[in-house]
């Protein structure tokens, strides 16, 4: 671990508890579904299997990245606005992908319906041989695990300098 990393966990840490211990998974989540893509793709071909877990674990990681980011924008009193808007910029692009994963519905569902309709936003839309990563097409925009990944990552390490730090 850097100093980097390390001061980024103490001050989330000075928030709470559980609220460290879901950073730090989250983070290990992503940098391990990294790994897992890095396996999938090979030179010919994609593994079927290793596509499953990746996909799985990119399913969990939006979901909790989504309610960590929901939480942390709960604070924005400890955050400069130029913070905020990066946060609100981070938790609105993980609000478009999260919907179709949690609830198998565009974000703008129409709620008059009883049983959710199953949209194909939540499927692998493309792949990026070059990246190794998925590409998910929601609301006319891409996503790709790997630039959601890094964009909660820098967000949350910039926007963590601003927590006052309780513990030294």
């Amino acid at each position: 671990m850097n100093d980097q990393q390390n001061e980024t966990q103490n001050r989330l840490g000075s928030i709470s508890t559980p609220f460290l211990f879901q950073y730090e998974m989250l983070i290990e989540h992503g940098d391990e579904t990294c790994l897992l893509l890095n396996s999938t793709f090979t030179e010919n071909m994609i593994d079927a299997e290793l596509t499953k877990k990746c996909y799985g674990k990119i399913w969990f990681w939006v979901l909790g990245a989504y309610e960590f980011s929901r939480t942390l924008s709960e604070f924005k009193g400890h955050f400069s606005l130029d913070s905020q808007k990066l946060l609100k910029a981070l938790k609105l692009d993980l609000a478009l992908v999260r919907m179709p994963f949690a609830k198998q519905e565009n974000k703008h569902g129409n709620s008059n319906v009883k049983v959710p309709k199953v949209v194909a936003e939540s499927l692998i839309a493309g792949i990026d041989n070059e990246t190794k990563d998925f590409v998910y097409f929601i609301d006319g925009k891409s996503f790709r695990f790997r630039e959601l990944f890094s964009k909660f990552d820098n967000t949350v390490t910039r926007i963590s300098k601003e927590v006052p730090l309780i513990f030294k």
